[in-house]
């Protein structure tokens, strides 16, 4: 059963008057899930397409593998732009309308969340990040408040989806340098500190995060007088199935590839801002 088509804003929320629907799709099961389409496929299948291009060059079709890689070339020439309408129409389509449940608690109120040097820890990754998306970067509740919603940087620069993410406008790549960037210009962030080991210790029905002696975030905290809000996304485990086993051996391939120490995941955190 899809959700309801509206929450009730969360306490000390700006009373949104627009948040009407103004499409037989908007707020709509159907609706969220055409934004998942348009999100999540090219997430995962981009790099397909080049692929797809370089055999249609190969099995002699010059014409329709030249103007593919082209067409993706194009957002390595040229820095695609914001493009408000469209952030506004995923807003509109509401993808939180897909889950049976998708709502974000703000327990002190959204005025808890400061315009400028506060730092937004969402965990866990999970398979998606469906959490720090839908409950984050375009949760309708925090749209008064700016932000930047650090991703993996190669996310920015994959094909299709990092011309997605700057048409979306307010993701930005988390590498050290554009987060102390950020920081040292008091620009709210949103990150999630356990990253693809979060991801890769995942498994379906299962609490788990890696945050245990992963202090740099706090680090930069300090450093540049950031507040901490740790926001915590139940039913992130329910989302997707994954392949659990093997996860040590996983762990060591992993930080092999990302020169990463291995330490245990921990518990959930206590303190809770979202559900879904």
């Amino acid at each position: 059963m899809a959700a309801e088509p509206f929450y009730p804003l969360p306490k000390g929320a700006p009373e949104d008057k627009e948040a009407k629907p103004k499409g037989w799709l908007y707020h709509t099961f159907h609706g969220g899930f055409i934004v998942h389409t348009v999100l999540i496929l090219p997430w995962l299948l981009g790099a397909f397409v080049i692929i797809g291009a370089l055999y249609l060059l190969y099995a002699g079709s010059y014409v329709a593998g030249t103007a593919i890689l082209g067409l993706v070339s194009l957002q390595y020439v040229t820095t695609p732009k914001y493009w408000p309408e469209f952030r506004q129409l995923i807003k509109d389509m509401d993808p939180r309308c897909y889950y049976d449940h998708c709502e974000l608690h703000l327990p002190h109120g959204v005025e808890d969340i400061k315009n400028e040097k506060s730092m937004l820890c969402y965990h866990p990754h999970g398979a998606l990040c469906v959490g720090f998306s839908w409950n984050g970067a375009h949760a309708p509740e925090l749209k008064h408040i700016p932000a930047k919603w650090l991703v993996v940087d190669v996310l920015m620069h994959a094909p299709l989806f990092g011309r997605i993410l700057r048409w979306i406008g307010n993701v930005g790549g988390a590498d050290a340098g554009n987060m102390k960037r950020l920081m040292k210009e008091g620009t709210n962030i949103g990150i999630i500190p356990g990253g693809f080991e979060d991801a890769t210790i995942m498994k379906k029905g299962s609490e788990r995060i890696w945050l245990k002696k992963r202090k740099g975030f706090i680090k930069y905290a300090l450093r540049f007088g950031y507040r901490v809000h740790p926001v915590y996304n139940f039913g992130e485990c329910d989302t997707f199935y994954t392949f659990h086993w093997l996860a040590k051996l996983r762990m060591v391939w992993f930080s092999t590839l990302t020169n990463t120490k291995l330490n245990k995941p921990i518990k959930p955190l206590d303190k809770t801002f979202t559900k879904f």
